[in-house]
Protein backbone atom coordinates (compact mmCIF):
# COMPACT_ATOMS: atom_id res chain seq x y z
CA UNK A 1 0.00 0.00 0.00
CA UNK A 2 1.54 3.00 -1.15
CA UNK A 3 1.62 6.47 0.73
CA UNK A 4 -1.94 7.72 -1.01
CA UNK A 5 -3.52 5.05 -0.84
CA UNK A 6 -2.79 5.29 2.96
CA UNK A 7 -3.74 8.66 3.09
CA UNK A 8 -7.14 8.24 1.02
CA UNK A 9 -7.89 5.33 3.90
CA UNK A 10 -7.35 7.83 6.84
CA UNK A 11 -9.54 10.32 5.22
CA UNK A 12 -12.19 7.68 4.41
CA UNK A 13 -12.49 6.13 7.52
CA UNK A 14 -10.53 8.49 10.56
CA UNK A 15 -11.88 12.09 9.41
CA UNK A 16 -15.77 11.15 8.97
CA UNK A 17 -15.97 10.06 13.07
CA UNK A 18 -13.60 12.45 14.39
CA UNK A 19 -15.64 15.59 12.70
CA UNK A 20 -18.91 13.62 14.18
CA UNK A 21 -17.62 13.75 18.06
CA UNK A 22 -16.26 17.25 16.95
CA UNK A 23 -19.77 18.43 15.64
CA UNK A 24 -21.22 16.93 18.78
CA UNK A 25 -18.78 18.69 21.16
CA UNK A 26 -19.36 22.00 19.43
CA UNK A 27 -23.51 21.06 19.75
CA UNK A 28 -22.76 20.38 23.46
CA UNK A 29 -21.01 23.45 24.18
CA UNK A 30 -22.36 26.10 22.06
CA UNK A 31 -25.70 25.14 22.31
CA UNK A 32 -27.54 22.93 24.12
CA UNK A 33 -25.59 23.97 27.82
CA UNK A 34 -26.49 27.64 26.66
CA UNK A 35 -29.89 26.87 25.89
CA UNK A 36 -30.47 24.85 29.44
CA UNK A 37 -28.80 27.61 31.31
CA UNK A 38 -31.76 29.92 29.69
CA UNK A 39 -34.34 27.67 30.58
CA UNK A 40 -33.52 27.15 34.24
CA UNK A 41 -33.71 30.97 34.44
CA UNK A 42 -36.94 31.87 32.41
CA UNK A 43 -38.51 28.61 34.50
CA UNK A 44 -37.19 30.60 37.69
CA UNK A 45 -38.44 33.61 36.74
CA UNK A 46 -41.58 32.71 35.68
CA UNK A 47 -42.23 30.52 38.85
CA UNK A 48 -41.60 33.82 41.13
CA UNK A 49 -43.80 35.42 38.86
CA UNK A 50 -46.70 32.76 39.31
CA UNK A 51 -46.17 33.35 43.09
CA UNK A 52 -46.66 37.00 43.45
CA UNK A 53 -49.43 36.76 40.88
CA UNK A 54 -51.27 34.58 43.40
CA UNK A 55 -50.39 36.52 46.06
CA UNK A 56 -51.51 39.49 44.79
CA UNK A 57 -54.48 37.88 43.59
CA UNK A 58 -55.17 37.21 47.25
CA UNK A 59 -54.46 40.33 47.98
CA UNK A 60 -56.98 41.45 45.46
CA UNK A 61 -60.07 39.05 46.93
CA UNK A 62 -58.84 40.55 50.89
CA UNK A 63 -59.90 44.12 49.34
CA UNK A 64 -63.30 42.99 47.54
CA UNK A 65 -64.55 41.27 51.14
CA UNK A 66 -63.83 45.11 52.15
CA UNK A 67 -66.05 46.18 49.00
CA UNK A 68 -68.58 44.14 49.57
CA UNK A 69 -68.93 45.13 53.35
CA UNK A 70 -67.71 41.78 54.76
CA UNK A 71 -64.87 42.70 57.27
CA UNK A 72 -63.65 46.13 57.87
CA UNK A 73 -61.11 47.96 56.52
CA UNK A 74 -57.99 46.93 58.93
CA UNK A 75 -58.94 44.09 59.76
CA UNK A 76 -59.12 42.87 56.02
CA UNK A 77 -55.29 44.18 55.26
CA UNK A 78 -54.45 42.22 58.79
CA UNK A 79 -55.16 39.17 57.70
CA UNK A 80 -53.89 39.91 54.32
CA UNK A 81 -50.45 40.84 55.75
CA UNK A 82 -50.73 37.66 58.08
CA UNK A 83 -51.26 35.42 55.16
CA UNK A 84 -48.54 37.22 53.14
CA UNK A 85 -45.83 36.70 56.23
CA UNK A 86 -46.21 33.22 56.28
CA UNK A 87 -45.75 32.12 52.17
CA UNK A 88 -42.23 30.20 51.95
CA UNK A 89 -41.30 28.49 48.86
CA UNK A 90 -38.17 27.60 46.44
CA UNK A 91 -36.63 25.43 49.00
CA UNK A 92 -38.11 27.85 52.09
CA UNK A 93 -35.59 30.40 51.57
CA UNK A 94 -38.38 32.42 49.28
CA UNK A 95 -40.78 34.93 50.76
CA UNK A 96 -43.10 37.88 50.17
CA UNK A 97 -42.67 41.54 50.90
CA UNK A 98 -44.68 44.43 50.24
CA UNK A 99 -44.58 48.34 50.07
CA UNK A 100 -46.95 51.25 49.53
CA UNK A 101 -46.91 53.90 47.55
CA UNK A 102 -44.84 56.31 49.90
CA UNK A 103 -42.43 53.90 49.64
CA UNK A 104 -43.33 52.17 53.21
CA UNK A 105 -42.44 49.10 54.13
CA UNK A 106 -46.03 47.42 54.97
CA UNK A 107 -44.36 43.99 55.73
CA UNK A 108 -41.09 41.70 55.49
CA UNK A 109 -40.94 38.66 57.62
CA UNK A 110 -36.75 38.32 57.20
CA UNK A 111 -36.35 41.93 58.41
CA UNK A 112 -38.86 43.00 60.84
CA UNK A 113 -37.23 46.39 61.59
CA UNK A 114 -38.20 47.50 58.51
CA UNK A 115 -41.81 47.31 58.77
CA UNK A 116 -43.24 50.61 59.00
CA UNK A 117 -39.86 52.44 57.43
CA UNK A 118 -39.96 55.13 54.97
CA UNK A 119 -37.94 53.42 52.09
CA UNK A 120 -37.33 56.25 49.70
CA UNK A 121 -33.65 56.76 50.70
CA UNK A 122 -33.04 52.86 51.21
CA UNK A 123 -30.40 51.46 48.52
CA UNK A 124 -28.31 48.44 48.77
CA UNK A 125 -24.70 48.37 48.22
CA UNK A 126 -24.58 49.17 45.53
CA UNK A 127 -25.85 52.41 45.75
CA UNK A 128 -29.27 51.19 43.82
CA UNK A 129 -32.62 52.84 45.87
CA UNK A 130 -34.19 49.08 45.47
CA UNK A 131 -37.86 49.91 46.65
CA UNK A 132 -38.21 53.67 44.21
CA UNK A 133 -37.15 51.06 41.57
CA UNK A 134 -39.34 48.48 42.49
CA UNK A 135 -42.53 51.39 43.05
CA UNK A 136 -41.61 52.78 39.51
CA UNK A 137 -41.79 48.80 37.68
CA UNK A 138 -45.35 48.47 39.77
CA UNK A 139 -46.90 52.05 38.36
CA UNK A 140 -45.34 51.57 34.80
CA UNK A 141 -46.46 47.98 33.77
CA UNK A 142 -48.45 47.14 36.97
CA UNK A 143 -45.62 44.64 37.37
CA UNK A 144 -42.13 43.51 36.79
CA UNK A 145 -38.65 42.48 37.86
CA UNK A 146 -36.11 44.63 39.96
CA UNK A 147 -32.09 43.29 40.33
CA UNK A 148 -30.61 44.58 43.26
CA UNK A 149 -28.11 43.42 46.25
CA UNK A 150 -30.13 42.18 49.26
CA UNK A 151 -28.28 39.81 52.09
CA UNK A 152 -30.10 36.36 52.47
CA UNK A 153 -31.15 36.67 56.42
CA UNK A 154 -30.90 38.59 58.76
CA UNK A 155 -27.83 36.21 60.43
CA UNK A 156 -26.09 37.01 56.96
CA UNK A 157 -24.58 40.36 56.45
CA UNK A 158 -22.84 39.93 52.71
CA UNK A 159 -25.65 41.01 50.38
CA UNK A 160 -25.87 38.87 46.68
CA UNK A 161 -27.60 39.25 43.79
CA UNK A 162 -31.08 38.80 44.01
CA UNK A 163 -34.28 39.64 40.74
CA UNK A 164 -37.41 40.14 42.09
CA UNK A 165 -40.65 40.60 40.63
CA UNK A 166 -43.09 43.17 42.11
CA UNK A 167 -46.54 43.61 41.04
CA UNK A 168 -49.03 46.43 42.19
CA UNK A 169 -52.24 45.38 43.92
CA UNK A 170 -55.72 47.88 43.57
CA UNK A 171 -57.24 49.24 44.96
CA UNK A 172 -55.20 48.98 48.13
CA UNK A 173 -52.33 50.73 46.22
CA UNK A 174 -49.90 48.01 47.73
CA UNK A 175 -47.30 46.54 45.92
CA UNK A 176 -46.29 42.86 46.70
CA UNK A 177 -43.41 41.23 45.53
CA UNK A 178 -40.88 37.86 45.53
CA UNK A 179 -37.51 37.42 44.83
CA UNK A 180 -34.86 34.99 43.71
CA UNK A 181 -31.17 34.34 44.81
CA UNK A 182 -29.13 34.61 41.13
CA UNK A 183 -26.48 32.45 42.65
CA UNK A 184 -28.90 29.58 43.89
CA UNK A 185 -29.85 29.43 40.19
CA UNK A 186 -26.50 29.91 39.20
CA UNK A 187 -25.50 26.68 41.66
CA UNK A 188 -28.42 24.88 40.29
CA UNK A 189 -27.42 26.02 36.38
CA UNK A 190 -24.07 24.47 37.37
CA UNK A 191 -25.06 21.12 38.70
CA UNK A 192 -27.78 20.46 35.70
CA UNK A 193 -24.50 21.63 33.65
CA UNK A 194 -22.53 19.02 35.32
CA UNK A 195 -24.89 16.35 35.27
CA UNK A 196 -25.68 17.07 31.06
CA UNK A 197 -21.50 16.87 30.64
CA UNK A 198 -21.21 13.51 32.47
CA UNK A 199 -24.12 12.18 30.35
CA UNK A 200 -22.53 13.63 27.19
CA UNK A 201 -19.02 12.61 28.19
CA UNK A 202 -20.47 9.37 28.72
CA UNK A 203 -22.24 9.17 25.51
CA UNK A 204 -19.14 10.64 23.55
CA UNK A 205 -16.96 8.15 24.82
CA UNK A 206 -19.29 5.32 24.20
CA UNK A 207 -19.62 6.81 20.35
CA UNK A 208 -15.77 6.87 20.26
CA UNK A 209 -15.66 3.52 21.74
CA UNK A 210 -17.51 2.82 18.65
CA UNK A 211 -16.53 4.51 16.21
CA UNK A 212 -13.04 3.37 17.02
CA UNK A 213 -14.02 -0.35 16.36
CA UNK A 214 -15.80 0.72 13.17
CA UNK A 215 -12.57 2.26 12.40
CA UNK A 216 -10.46 -0.67 12.89
CA UNK A 217 -12.64 -3.13 11.90
CA UNK A 218 -12.68 -0.85 8.51
CA UNK A 219 -8.87 -0.06 8.16
CA UNK A 220 -8.16 -3.89 8.65
CA UNK A 221 -10.81 -4.78 5.78
CA UNK A 222 -9.43 -1.81 3.48
CA UNK A 223 -5.80 -2.93 3.70
CA UNK A 224 -7.67 -6.56 3.13
CA UNK A 225 -9.21 -5.29 0.10
CA UNK A 226 -6.02 -3.52 -1.06
CA UNK A 227 -3.98 -6.64 -0.83
CA UNK A 228 -6.76 -8.68 -2.58
CA UNK A 229 -5.99 -6.21 -5.79
CA UNK A 230 -2.70 -6.15 -5.69
CA UNK A 231 -2.42 -9.76 -5.53
CA UNK A 232 -5.44 -10.42 -7.94
CA UNK A 233 -3.63 -7.55 -10.22
CA UNK A 234 -0.51 -9.66 -9.84
CA UNK A 235 -1.94 -13.14 -10.37
CA UNK A 236 -3.85 -11.49 -13.52
CA UNK A 237 -0.45 -10.12 -14.87
CA UNK A 238 1.19 -13.81 -14.53
CA UNK A 239 -1.83 -15.25 -15.93
CA UNK A 240 -1.85 -12.69 -18.97
CA UNK A 241 2.00 -13.24 -19.35
CA UNK A 242 2.32 -16.73 -19.87
CA UNK A 243 -1.10 -16.06 -22.11
CA UNK A 244 0.60 -13.87 -24.26
CA UNK A 245 3.95 -16.47 -24.52
CA UNK A 246 1.62 -19.22 -25.48
CA UNK A 247 0.42 -19.59 -28.93
CA UNK A 248 -3.01 -20.60 -28.30
CA UNK A 249 -6.09 -18.89 -27.72
CA UNK A 250 -6.42 -18.28 -24.03
CA UNK A 251 -8.75 -16.77 -21.97
CA UNK A 252 -9.27 -16.27 -18.04
CA UNK A 253 -12.43 -16.34 -16.75
CA UNK A 254 -14.04 -15.56 -13.29
CA UNK A 255 -17.59 -16.04 -12.12
CA UNK A 256 -18.14 -16.42 -15.59
CA UNK A 257 -16.70 -12.81 -17.27
CA UNK A 258 -13.57 -12.59 -19.00
CA UNK A 259 -10.80 -10.84 -17.03
CA UNK A 260 -7.92 -11.74 -19.13
CA UNK A 261 -7.02 -12.74 -22.76
CA UNK A 262 -3.98 -12.67 -25.00
CA UNK A 263 -2.83 -11.74 -27.85
CA UNK A 264 -3.64 -14.29 -30.13
CA UNK A 265 -7.84 -14.51 -28.82
CA UNK A 266 -8.01 -10.53 -29.25
CA UNK A 267 -6.12 -11.34 -33.34
CA UNK A 268 -8.33 -13.84 -34.19
CA UNK A 269 -11.74 -12.54 -32.31
CA UNK A 270 -10.97 -8.83 -33.57
CA UNK A 271 -11.72 -7.22 -30.35
CA UNK A 272 -9.01 -5.73 -27.92
CA UNK A 273 -8.41 -7.17 -24.80
CA UNK A 274 -10.20 -4.29 -23.19
CA UNK A 275 -13.43 -4.81 -25.55
CA UNK A 276 -12.87 -8.60 -23.70
CA UNK A 277 -12.78 -7.56 -20.47
CA UNK A 278 -15.83 -7.38 -18.36
CA UNK A 279 -17.64 -9.88 -21.23
CA UNK A 280 -19.57 -12.71 -20.05
CA UNK A 281 -17.58 -15.35 -21.86
CA UNK A 282 -21.71 -17.31 -22.61
CA UNK A 283 -21.60 -14.23 -25.63
CA UNK A 284 -18.32 -15.11 -26.57
CA UNK A 285 -19.37 -18.96 -27.58
CA UNK A 286 -22.08 -20.16 -30.31
CA UNK A 287 -25.31 -21.20 -29.22
CA UNK A 288 -25.80 -24.78 -28.24
CA UNK A 289 -21.99 -25.58 -27.74
CA UNK A 290 -21.62 -28.04 -24.66
CA UNK A 291 -18.54 -26.27 -22.89
CA UNK A 292 -20.80 -23.46 -21.80
CA UNK A 293 -23.30 -25.58 -20.01
CA UNK A 294 -23.56 -24.25 -16.31
CA UNK A 295 -22.95 -28.14 -15.23
CA UNK A 296 -19.95 -28.33 -17.35
CA UNK A 297 -18.34 -25.18 -16.11
CA UNK A 298 -19.27 -25.51 -12.68
CA UNK A 299 -17.51 -28.84 -12.32
CA UNK A 300 -13.97 -27.42 -13.45
CA UNK A 301 -12.90 -26.58 -10.18
CA UNK A 302 -9.72 -26.37 -8.85
CA UNK A 303 -7.18 -28.93 -10.23
CA UNK A 304 -10.13 -29.90 -12.61
CA UNK A 305 -9.88 -29.80 -16.55
CA UNK A 306 -12.48 -30.36 -19.06
CA UNK A 307 -11.29 -32.60 -22.23
CA UNK A 308 -10.99 -30.90 -25.19
CA UNK A 309 -14.65 -29.82 -26.95
CA UNK A 310 -15.66 -28.48 -30.33
CA UNK A 311 -17.00 -25.09 -30.30
CA UNK A 312 -17.65 -22.01 -31.95
CA UNK A 313 -15.99 -18.32 -30.45
CA UNK A 314 -17.58 -15.31 -32.38
CA UNK A 315 -15.96 -12.22 -32.10
CA UNK A 316 -16.11 -9.15 -33.33
CA UNK A 317 -15.81 -10.00 -37.15
CA UNK A 318 -14.97 -13.55 -37.42
CA UNK A 319 -16.26 -16.57 -36.06
CA UNK A 320 -13.92 -19.67 -35.51
CA UNK A 321 -14.49 -23.02 -35.22
CA UNK A 322 -11.87 -24.30 -32.56
CA UNK A 323 -11.37 -27.33 -30.07
CA UNK A 324 -11.88 -25.67 -26.70
CA UNK A 325 -10.10 -27.04 -23.54
CA UNK A 326 -10.96 -25.68 -19.76
CA UNK A 327 -8.72 -26.23 -16.83
CA UNK A 328 -9.73 -25.22 -13.04
CA UNK A 329 -6.87 -22.87 -11.46
CA UNK A 330 -6.46 -20.56 -8.51
CA UNK A 331 -6.65 -16.74 -8.44
CA UNK A 332 -5.93 -14.90 -5.63
CA UNK A 333 -7.19 -17.98 -3.37
CA UNK A 334 -10.61 -17.59 -5.50
CA UNK A 335 -11.46 -20.52 -8.48
CA UNK A 336 -11.02 -19.20 -12.17
CA UNK A 337 -11.24 -21.21 -15.33
CA UNK A 338 -8.09 -21.09 -18.29
CA UNK A 339 -10.06 -21.59 -21.41
CA UNK A 340 -7.49 -22.79 -23.92
CA UNK A 341 -8.57 -22.91 -27.51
Amino acid sequence: MDRRQMISMLCSFVLPPVLALLLFTAAITLFILPSIEVALMERKKETVRAVVATAASILAWHAQTVERGERPLVEAQQLAVAEMRAVRFGGNQEYLWIIDQQPVMLMHPYFPELEGTHLTDFSDSRGKRLFVAALEASRQHGGGFVDYMWSKGPSTAEAVPKLSYVKLVEPWGWVVGSGIYLEDVRQEIRSVTYQVLIISVVIGVTVLLLLLFVVHRGWRSERARYQAEEELIRSREQYRALAHASGEITLLVIDGLVVGANRKACENLGMSEGELIGRKFISLVGNGDSIVDQSISNDVVEGGTLDPVEAVLRGKSAELRILLSAEGVVVHNGPAILYTG
